[in-house]
């Protein structure tokens, strides 16, 4: 597994193998983030489609665009959201490392 982010947060590879390895709600909830993801996506390509067929391309193109940066900013402080909370929820408190 590999994490993104470690130029901004030194460690957070470490830290997220570590919740991998030693937290079964991570994973759980890595996993569940991973499908909700993949619907999203899905939603949106089903979006783009119908938008592209039916709205003029001055319309359609700026939309899309703003739509692009709403669904990718609102999944990932989503998924941020459901890494924090699954590993305060797994890890005893002795060997929590993660902070809000």
């Amino acid at each position: 597994m590999r994490a993104t982010g470690e130029t901004y947060r030194p460690g957070l590879r470490v830290l997220m193998e570590h919740q991998w390895s030693v937290n079964p709600e991570y994973r759980t909830a890595l996993r569940r983030s991973t499908a909700v993801g993949a619907v999203v996506m899905a939603l949106e390509v089903g979006v783009r489609l119908v938008a592209a067929a039916t709205l003029p391309v001055a319309v359609a193109l700026p939309l899309l665009q703003v739509q692009s940066v709403v669904v990718w900013v609102g999944m990932g402080l989503l998924l941020r959201r459901a890494m924090v909370r699954a590993a305060r929820r797994g890890t005893p408190a002795a060997e929590r490392h993660v902070t809000a």
